[in-house]
């Protein structure tokens, strides 16, 4: 299980603030510094990845069949 902490105390915006994800692993523990709004933007880039994807393997699904028909290709 994950334990979230913020690195500093300092009064700013939560978003911007660093924060450490420190995990238990076999004999030592393994922190990771980031940010919420870091994590925020990689979830949107995502998304926007994923529906990008999608529309281009709708188009080569068309593509596709449309050489298929016009080729006589089953």
């Amino acid at each position: 299980m994950a334990i979230y902490d913020f690195k500093t105390e300092e009064d700013i915006n939560n978003k911007s603030r660093t924060i450490v994800k420190t995990t238990e692993v076999p004999a030592t523990t393994k922190e990771e510094e980031f940010t919420l709004e870091s994590k925020e933007n990689q979830l949107a880039s995502l998304k926007e990845q994923q529906t990008s994807v999608a529309t281009q393997i709708k188009d080569l699904e068309k593509e596709i069949a449309d050489v298929k028909t016009a080729l006589a290709v089953k």
